[in-house]
């Protein structure tokens, strides 16, 4: 009979003495049998593709060497590696070694240091977020970001109007936060102030409006990406909206979800406005619309120790908590303004 090897594997019956004839086709299946597998296993050299020895390709492998494959061809040895090197991918060809360079290095033990330089102010994740008031009091406000944010820019809507800002007290905050006190001098237009600072996730866009239940009228409003009690304590049963003054009796809290699709048109009608000039001039609150309170996780923080995991290298994971309604606050929609 023929032999299967190396398509598969071969059977053969024992032998007993003084039994069985052992034939010729026995010992030439046992000769093919070593032949087939000396051709598996090839020469020295051998250039036989599919043979053990064309695979290995004769080789001396490099010790510490990364072995690379090849298809059908000779296994490939990178070179030896030096400390902190990585293998980088080369498109269709083989990966080679190279070392982390840049803005940081590796080192062999797989630390990454930044460079003093490493984080520029492009490099970073920021965004503006801002308050108004159309007081002629100074009216206290929570300011987007808090201990993230950098230092607060105002501006006034109406030209004879001047704006005045100061630092107020917490004002009955029971944790810290970042207030800003505004007022306008005669009452025509609104007092704003802007903040930049360094972002979180930004799951929601949060705008916030105190609006006077007898007349109807906003007297203050805030816009952010995150909501106000971020950099603000982090607590958001503490700090549930940005409106420190509010009273609730004669004013109420309205609030509005958007979601990124909502801020990018609104803010592309008119790129140099405050989001919250653009909601003034050209849309009301629909009174009727019934929308859902974001009920997402959203960053509120970063854990207390932050900075030993930071000193130790380990991975901070920011603090994500679902916003509970506050109480006398109404979430509310907008709609474009009938011209």
């Amino acid at each position: 009979m023929a032999i299967n090897y190396p398509t598969s594997l071969d059977s053969f019956s024992d032998k007993t003495d003084n039994v069985d004839d052992v034939m010729a086709v026995d010992i030439n299946n046992v000769q093919d049998g070593v032949e087939a597998l000396e051709t598996k296993m090839g020469v020295n050299s051998s250039a036989v593709v599919g043979s053990v020895d064309n695979f290995l390709g004769g080789m001396t492998l490099t010790d510490h060497g990364v072995l690379l494959g090849s298809g059908t061809g000779a296994i490939t040895p990178t070179t030896v590696m030096t400390d902190g090197q990585l293998l980088i991918g080369q498109s269709a060809a083989d990966p080679l070694p190279k070392t982390v360079s840049g803005d940081a290095t590796l080192s062999a033990a797989g630390a990454i240091t930044i460079s003093n330089n490493g984080v520029s102010q492009a490099k970073l994740k920021t965004t503006i977020g801002s308050v108004n008031t159309g007081s002629t009091a100074l009216f206290n406000l929570t300011l987007p970001g808090g201990e993230y944010g950098f230092y607060p820019q105002t501006k006034a809507t109406d030209g004879g109007d001047p704006t005045f800002a100061s630092i107020r007290n917490s004002n009955g905050v029971l944790s810290y936060a970042t207030n800003i006190a505004l007022k306008t001098t005669n009452g025509t237009g609104y007092a704003y102030a802007q903040q930049r600072y360094v972002q979180a996730s930004g799951e929601v866009h949060w705008v916030f409006f105190l609006r006077d239940k007898a007349t109807g009228k906003i007297v203050s409003g805030f816009q952010a990406p995150d909501h106000p009690c971020f950099g603000n304590g982090g607590d958001p049963a503490r700090m549930p909206h940005p409106f420190p003054s509010t009273d609730l009796l004669t004013q109420e809290i309205l609030v509005i979800a958007l979601d990124p699709i909502e801020i990018k048109a609104m803010k592309a009608q008119d790129p140099n406005k405050d989001l919250l000039e653009i909601v003034a001039e050209k849309y009301i609150i629909d009174e009727k619309a019934i929308p859902f309170w974001p009920d997402q996780p959203v960053t509120v923080g970063l854990p207390l120790d932050w900075d030993e995991a930071w000193l130790e290298r380990t991975p901070i994971i920011p603090i994500k908590k679902v916003i509970p309604k506050p109480e006398g606050v109404k979430i509310v929609s907008l709609k474009a303004k009938v011209v």
